[in-house]
């Protein structure tokens, strides 16, 4: 730009686009994969349900849908919740994923949707103990082209006060690499590096 004001405005406007549109399918590709996991989460839930019942099992296994950004699956004593944000983040700019081959490649990689689990025990509802502590595990869901995965883990939480710190670990969820990826379009995933 060279400080014509037309030209900055429209470079402005330019930018301002191009970051809506990366957020919303970032978005989109983080809803989508919260949507599939939902469906997974309930069916298993049923089947091990079923498998139990049968056995003459007395352990329960128990899927709760809490909207379209939560989910909750109660195994025996403890409950997993399942919940996405509703909005895009950037990795911080000292975070380890910068030393990625595949956020380095371009800036537009670093920007994430977020799917947090929650692990609880169940009586901590039941009793509404809320400072009874749970932990929190993460997956980043990044990159509009994409669904590149990136989980860390075993952050100690309060039910009442959410995460003492929101931060991400280097355990990799997905195996080997700081990223996994699992594009629409194939039916494997593997190392994104």
């Amino acid at each position: 730009m060279d400080g014509d004001p037309g030209s900055v405005r429209n470079g402005i406007i330019e930018k301002l686009s191009n970051k809506a549109s990366l957020n919303q399918q970032v978005f989109d590709n983080t809803f989508s994969v919260f949507g599939n996991l939902k469906e997974i989460l309930h069916e298993m839930s049923s089947e091990i349900d079923d498998t139990l019942e049968e056995a003459g099992k007395e352990a329960r296994i128990e899927y709760r849908d809490r909207g379209k950004f939560e989910a909750q699956l109660q195994i025996a004593d403890d409950i997993l919740i399942f919940s996405m944000h509703s909005n895009i983040f950037e990795f911080n700019r000292e975070h380890i994923i910068w030393q990625n081959s595949y956020v380095q490649q371009a800036r537009e990689n670093s920007y994430c949707g977020m799917i947090n689990i929650y692990n609880f025990l169940s009586d901590s509802f039941k009793f509404n103990r809320n400072a009874d502590e749970g932990y929190l595990d993460d997956v980043k869901l990044g990159s509009a082209e994409a669904s590149h995965i990136f989980g860390t883990g075993g952050t100690g939480c309060p039910i009442g006060g959410g995460p003492d710190h929101v931060g991400i670990g280097d355990n990799d969820l997905a195996g080997g690499g700081f990223l996994g990826s699992c594009r629409s379009d194939e039916a494997s995933c593997g190392n994104g590096s």
